[in-house]
C-alpha cells in the first residue's frame, strides 16, 4: 500500500461512528486494500478461537485495526503495536469507545514494557519482518525477541503464507514480488517485500526459536480472507470444493483451476502441504 491509499482509508474510518460497518463504503471502493482492512471478514481468523476470558493480548502490527476489535470484544486488555502513524491514529479511531485498548505507534522491538501476555498475535507479519532475506537466523532470533512478551503459560499465534500453497502452483501471483511462481522458484527475484516457508521449514523456525509445542491450524482459502479452518485433527474431505469459494486480489492467469484440485489434494492426503497459509499456536 502507499500513502494516499493509507489516507484514503484513515479518512472512511473517520467518516464512520467508531464500532460502525463499512459496508456502504466497500459497495463503492471495491479495490482490494480497502476490503481488506475494513471487511469484517477478516475477523473469521480468529472469531472461533477461545481466547481466555480477562485475558491479556499483545498485537504486533495491527495496521487498520481489522482484528483489533475482535480481540478487545473477547479478552480483558489489548495492546496494539503499529509503526505507521496514520493508521495507528486510525485505530484509536476506530476503537475510541474501547476501554480495554492501547495503541502504541513502535514496533515490538521498541516496546518499552515488562507486561507479559497470554497471547502474541502477529498475523502477515513474520514474513515481512527483513525485507525478503532468506537467512532463516533472522527470523529465529526475531521470534526468540518475542518470548519476552509472553507469560509462561502463554500462546503466540502466527499466521503466514505457506509458499508451497496450493494457488501458487496453479499461477497465483507471489504477495511478496507481484510474479506467478516465485516461491515455488526459492524466490530469485533480487526485489521482494517478504519471505514464505514450506511446513517443514516453518515447524523448523518454531522449533529452533524455543516453541517446542504447536499445532497447526488451516485457513481456506488463506488466512487473509478464511472462509474455512482445518486443523490436523479434521482435515477437509473430498467436498471441501463444494464450500469453498477462492478469491484472488489481482486477475491473475491461472493455469489449472485452483477450486477443482481440492478434492484430488484431500483424497491423497496431502492437504497440510499444500495449504495456502497456516495459523501456528505455539508455546514455550
Amino acid at each position: 500500500m502507499d500513502a494516499k491509499s493509507d489516507y484514503e482509508i484513515a479518512k472512511y474510518i473517520e467518516a464512520v461512528q467508531p464500532g460502525g460497518d463499512f459496508n456502504e463504503i466497500l459497495l463503492k471502493d471495491i479495490r482490494w486494500d480497502a476490503f481488506y482492512h475494513l471487511s469484517p471478514l477478516r475477523r473469521s481468523l480468529f472469531n472461533w478461537y477461545p481466547f481466555k476470558k480477562g485475558s491479556a493480548l499483545l498485537e504486533i502490527g495491527s495496521a487498520f485495526g481489522a482484528l483489533t476489535g475482535l480481540f478487545c470484544e473477547t479478552c480483558g486488555h489489548v495492546t496494539a503495536l503499529e509503526r505507521n502513524a496514520v493508521r495507528a491514529q486510525a485505530v484509536r479511531r476506530r476503537y475510541q469507545d474501547a476501554e480495554n485498548l492501547e495503541v502504541f505507534q513502535t514496533d515490538a522491538a521498541h516496546l518499552d514494557t515488562e507486561e507479559t501476555y497470554d497471547y502474541v498475535i502477529l498475523t502477515g507479519i513474520l514474513e515481512k519482518q527483513f525485507s525478503g532475506s532468506k537467512k532463516n537466523e533472522l527470523y529465529i532470533n526475531f521470534l526468540r525477541s518475542l518470548q519476552r512478551f509472553l507469560k509462561p503459560d502463554g500462546k503466540m499465534l502466527i499466521a503466514a503464507d505457506n509458499r508451497y500453497g496450493l494457488k501458487y502452483f496453479c499461477g497465483a501471483r507471489n504477495p511478496f514480488t507481484g510474479r506467478a511462481f516465485s516461491g515455488l522458484n526459492q524466490y530469485e527475484e533480487e526485489n521482494r517485500s517478504g519471505y514464505s516457508w514450506g511446513k517443514k521449514e516453518f515447524c523448523g523456525l518454531l522449533e529452533q526459536a524455543g516453541f517446542l509445542h504447536y499445532k497447526f491450524y488451516y485457513p481456506l482459502p488463506d488466512y487473509r480472507v478464511p472462509q474455512l479452518i482445518y486443523s490436523d485433527e479434521y482435515l477437509p474431505g473430498s467436498n471441501v470444493h463444494e464450500r469453498l469459494v477462492p478469491y484472488y486480489e489481482k486477475e491473475d492467469p491461472l493455469l489449472v483451476d485452483e477450486k477443482a484440485l481440492y478434492k484430488d489434494i484431500a483424497e491423497n492426503q496431502v492437504f497440510p502441504f499444500f495449504a495456502n497459509s497456516f495459523l501456528a499456536e505455539c508455546s514455550v
